[in-house]
Order: structure tokens, then C-alpha cells, then sequence
């Protein structure tokens, strides 16, 4: 079906509604909840696994359960993205235990050029010099060579909150930790990204 006919149907409906609608037997409004987040659910989930080919199985089995959960499963209200990235993080550590004998792909190799970093806005995006924009595509390697380097854990609680915008309450879900572990590991991510990054850093200029 058309993808933009499918965002038309169904505009105004939340992504709850949509699940409900979908255990009431309209297809279609499964294939709108799967437009909606295949796209970033897929880059958070390679930023994880450091894989494509791991990411691509890690978010179809997030949507086949998705698919078979029962009524009774259905998160409650303003949850739902919480509730899809609990179930995908939960398969990214399953997925490391399957593939502790497979070398990483370095996150620096499998980010798409036109993927914003998180630290984008640290530098102006209005310079369009062929010079300016190599300068941006240096800083985004440095950058993502940095975010490789973080431990995993560090790593999923900052692209949870830089890249999906999950609030601190929704991360600790989607982690199974406590509010106050979130606040602890996004505090050691962002310092150890500003001490990679420090020489790229102005003085006073935050990091994320």
C-alpha cells in the first residue's frame, strides 16, 4: 500500500490507537505504525549492535512481536515508542550473546553520510564551501569513531536520549536500570565523548 496514503488514513490517530486498530483487524494501521519507526528504530539499533545485517534481524523481531503481542500487552498511553525500544533493546542484548565470537563493524563505518551526529549542533550548518562541508564530514568521522568508542551501555543511554529523545523515565524502561543509573550513564558518555572530542570542542561549548 501506498506509504503516503497509509500516513493519510490514519494522521490523526496516536500510535496506541493504532495498535488497538490493528488487534481490531485493519492491517493497514500496522503498516503505519511500521513507517513510522522502521526508520529510526533501525539506526538506533545498528548504533547498538555495530552491525547492519544484526540490526536488520534485531528490528524485524522487534516488529513480529510487535504484530503478535495480545490486547492485554498493549502499552498504556504516551508509552508506546517506550515500549518499542524496551523490546529492541532487550533483543540487542540477546544479540550479543549469539555473536560474543563476531568481531564489531566500528560504528565509523555504518553511519549513513547523511545521518546528523550528535553533536551536529556544535558546528554552524550554514558554511556550503567545498572546504566547510569536508571540515563537517571529518568532524562526523571523529565523531562516530568517538561514540564507538563509549561502552555499551553509555552508548544505548545516549543515542536513547540524543537521537530518539526518550525522556529519563522512558530510557530506565527501555534499559530495565533506575532514573538515577540513566542520569549516571548519560553523565559518563557525554564526559567521555568530550574527552575524545575535546580538541574539536570550543571552550564553554556543550557537548549535546
Amino acid at each position: 500500500m501506498n506509504g503516503a496514503r497509509v500516513s493519510s488514513q490514519f494522521i490523526s490517530d496516536t500510535d496506541e490507537n493504532l495498535l488497538a486498530r490493528y488487534h481490531e483487524g485493519e492491517m493497514t494501521a500496522m503498516e503505519e505504525l511500521f513507517r513510522r519507526y522502521q526508520r529510526p528504530l533501525y539506526s538506533y539499533v545498528r548504533r547498538v549492535v555495530n552491525s547492519n545485517e544484526l540490526a536488520e534481524d534485531v528490528v524485524q523481531e522487534t516488529f513480529i512481536r510487535l504484530c503478535r503481542c495480545q490486547p492485554s500487552q498493549r502499552p498504556e498511553t504516551g508509552k508506546f515508542a517506550t515500549w518499542l525500544y524496551t523490546i529492541a533493546t532487550n533483543l540487542c542484548r540477546d544479540a550479543f550473546r549469539r555473536s560474543m565470537r563476531r568481531p564489531e563493524r566500528p560504528v565509523s563505518e555504518i553511519y549513513e553520510d547523511d545521518e546528523a551526529p550528535i553533536t551536529a549542533d556544535l558546528w554552524s550548518p550554514e558554511p556550503r564551501s567545498v572546504e566547510s562541508e569536508t571540515l563537517q564530514r571529518e568532524l562526523r568521522r571523529q565523531v562516530r569513531s568517538a561514540i564507538d568508542a563509549l561502552p555499551k551501555r553509555e552508548r544505548i543511554a545516549v543515542l536513547l536520549r540524543e537521537y530518539q529523545g526518550l525522556a529519563y523515565d522512558e530510557i530506565a524502561d527501555a534499559m530495565g536500570c533506575t532514573t538515577g543509573s540513566v542520569k549516571l550513564l548519560l553523565h559518563r558518555g557525554r564526559r567521555r565523548l568530550r574527552d575524545l572530542l575535546g580538541p574539536m570542542i570550543e571552550e564553554g561549548e556543550e557537548l549535546v
